[in-house]
């Protein structure tokens, strides 16, 4: 028990303490965090939709998810499928000038999937 002890202090001092436990839990949270469910129809190519410069596209449909890329106002997206989650409805899409697909919420597309997947 002694040695089971020491080599748990010897890993908190080694890993800043409670900040590897917050690591951890972000790391299991994020791998948690894939929305696979979507449709690979595609519904529309829709020229320049991004709103805004910089926008995240997702790994799932939630801003805790990872960014897997960013969409410019100038990029074209392939259209998927659409959900809801939480409060808002988010779209799988396929961003043609960075060849990255994954989420992006709604409020920051011009236009969006209507197509429920």
């Amino acid at each position: 028990m002694k040695k089971l002890l020491a080599a748990f202090a010897a890993s908190l001092t080694a890993t800043g303490g409670l900040l590897a436990f917050g690591l951890t839990t972000q790391a299991a949270d994020a791998a948690s965090c894939p929305n696979n469910n979507w449709s690979n129809i595609t519904q529309a190519l829709v020229l320049n939709n991004f709103v805004n410069n910089g926008v995240n596209i997702r790994t799932g449909d939630s801003t805790s998810c990872t960014a897997v890329g960013q969409g410019q106002q100038t990029h074209d997206t392939v259209l998927h499928c659409r959900t809801w989650s939480g409060s808002s409805y988010w779209t799988h899409l396929w961003d043609r000038d960075t060849a990255k697909s994954g989420w992006v919420r709604n409020d920051q597309l011009w236009v969006t999937s209507g197509n429920p997947c």
